[in-house]
């Protein structure tokens, strides 16, 4: 099932694909199994990483996005989620601290679990920290400003 259309949109134009007979139910901006192009002036089209073009098509809420990205490559969720963790982790609760490249409150901690979530972007802001990974340079010193050394 393939369908080829005429478009007259101007070069530079985002197009959004989805395979034929798919519908666009799916998780993502605009549904699991769709795909972003942009028109090139000769009529070809070229790939867009979804993250980019919904940043370049609402460029106020890129840095949320960006949050969001983060904390989920961190493996945290923005609800409270129990993890198992070996004895002697060292978590604490109540506190906010680096998680595999990000942040993360932990909400409770035992002997054997932590009870975590990221951040929520207001949180973020809130606090003065960056949106951006742990790791870096601005975000190191963001956290030395607001926890100390």
């Amino acid at each position: 099932m393939i369908a080829v259309h005429e478009v007259d949109a101007p070069a530079g134009t985002l197009l959004v694909s989805t395979p034929a007979g798919t519908s666009s139910r799916g998780a993502g901006y605009w549904g699991g199994s769709h795909a972003v192009h942009r028109l090139g002036a000769d009529g070809s089209l070229t790939d867009v990483p979804m993250d980019a073009a919904a940043d370049e098509l609402d460029p106020t809420g890129a840095e949320a996005r960006l949050h969001r990205r983060l904390a989920l490559a961190a493996g945290l969720s923005l609800e409270t989620t129990r993890l198992r963790m070996r004895e002697g982790h060292g978590y604490e609760g109540g506190t906010c601290t680096e998680w595999a490249g990000y942040w993360a409150i932990i909400e409770r901690a035992t002997r054997l679990q932590v009870w975590a979530r990221a951040p929520s972007y207001a949180e973020m802001t809130e606090a003065g920290l960056p949106i951006a990974r742990s790791d870096t340079p601005e975000a190191r010193a963001a956290a030395a400003r607001i926890w100390g050394a």
